[in-house]
């Protein structure tokens, strides 16, 4: 961003002007899916299903109880869906 900045301070054309305006739009761009794509990956993360089955995976690891509650889950998921 400091390299924006110095060529900022010696713009003397209208050229040098759109040259560093489209340095600037693609950094915000790129900042901007940055963390578009971090909040789609924690949303993710962090959803109700992935929770569950992270606490059901520590809890149980000699019963299938985890399968069997995902399962079960995903079927009310289903049914709620429907109506």
């Amino acid at each position: 961003m400091e390299e924006v900045e110095m060529q900022i301070k010696d713009i003397k054309t209208m050229d040098e002007l759109e040259a560093c305006q489209k340095i600037i739009r693609r950094q915000i761009g790129d900042e901007g899916n940055a963390i578009a794509s971090s909040f789609r990956n924690m949303k993710e993360e962090y959803s109700p299903r992935n929770i569950m089955a992270r606490s059901l995976g520590a809890v149980s690891e000699v019963f299938p109880f985890r399968q069997l509650m995902l399962n079960l889950v995903t079927y009310l998921i289903k049914v709620i869906k429907r109506y």
